[in-house]
Order: C-alpha cells, then sequence, then structure tokens
C-alpha cells in the first residue's frame, strides 16, 4: 500500500529563514525505509493554510524568494508499505519551529495519502493521539489508520 503524509498549517504561517523540519515513519522503533523527508528555509516566507511545511519521502531546500501569493509547498512522496509495517506505526516529526504539543494539536493537521485517496485530520481531533518527546520532536501514532481499515 502507498502511503504518505503531511504537515500543514490551519491558517497561514511564517517561516523564518533558519527554520527546519524532518519527518518520518517508523514502525517499532525503526525508521522505515525511503520514508524521510525533510524541508528546510533559508528566507522569511509564509506557507499558506492547508500547504505542506514538510513532508515524508522527499527533501527540500526553499532557497529563493517566493512572491507575495505565499508558498504552496511540495507534496508528499508516496512509498510502498506492507502491512505488517502498520501495526505500530508512528509518524515522526522533528523541527524548530513547533516547540510543543499544544501548539501543534492547535494549530496543525496531516495530510494522509493511502492509495489513491488523500484527507486532512486535525491533529486537534484526537484521532491520532501525539507524544512530545523533547523540544519540537513529537510521535504521533497513525496506526490507527490501518485498525480502521481492517475492521
Amino acid at each position: 500500500m502507498k502511503i504518505a503524509f503531511e504537515l500543514v498549517p490551519n491558517l497561514a504561517t511564517h517561516l523564518s529563514s533558519h527554520h527546519q523540519f524532518s519527518m518520518w515513519i517508523e514502525n517499532e522503533g525503526l525508521e522505515l525505509p525511503n520514508t524521510k523527508g525533510g524541508d528546510s528555509y533559508s528566507y522569511n516566507a509564509m506557507v499558506l493554510a492547508e500547504k505542506p511545511i514538510t513532508a515524508t519521502g522527499r527533501t527540500a531546500k526553499h532557497n529563493i524568494q517566493p512572491d507575495i501569493t505565499g508558498l504552496i509547498g511540495e507534496i508528499a512522496t508516496a512509498v510502498d508499505l506492507e502491512e505488517s509495517h502498520c501495526s505500530s506505526m508512528v509518524l515522526v516529526i522533528d523541527n524548530n519551529l513547533i516547540l510543543s504539543p499544544g501548539e501543534l494539536q492547535s494549530f496543525y493537521s496531516l495530510r494522509c495519502y493511502m492509495g489513491e485517496q488523500s484527507f486532512i485530520v486535525p491533529l486537534q481531533s484526537g484521532v491520532f493521539p501525539v507524544s512530545w518527546e523533547g523540544l519540537g520532536r513529537f510521535n504521533i501514532k497513525v496506526n490507527s489508520l490501518f485498525q480502521n481499515k481492517n475492521q
């Protein structure tokens, strides 16, 4: 099954020239191959609501000045995962902008790609439990996507 994730702001979000993001999928504490993605910004910018700030499976270095319409982001790159890798799947986000779980859950959502489908899940909904691993690092339990699919 092809799967990918994007972190998207619920509102337009300002980024500065030092902001960096990494995002990857783990199963049982091990990073799954080809799932790591990241974004680094080398100028002040604004990412529009529901446009990706970072995503799994690709790396983007934003180092040109956008026009005044704001950044529209680069979409995630889907990877093929076996069903066995989905039982305890966790999405890991490491960044230097969103430092607390309250901020992450209040102002951001995940866009999920599963096969040919895509949908947005607000992190404040509680569908995906978020654990705070330290300043700017979060584990988001996304395995419920597959538990509900199999029932």
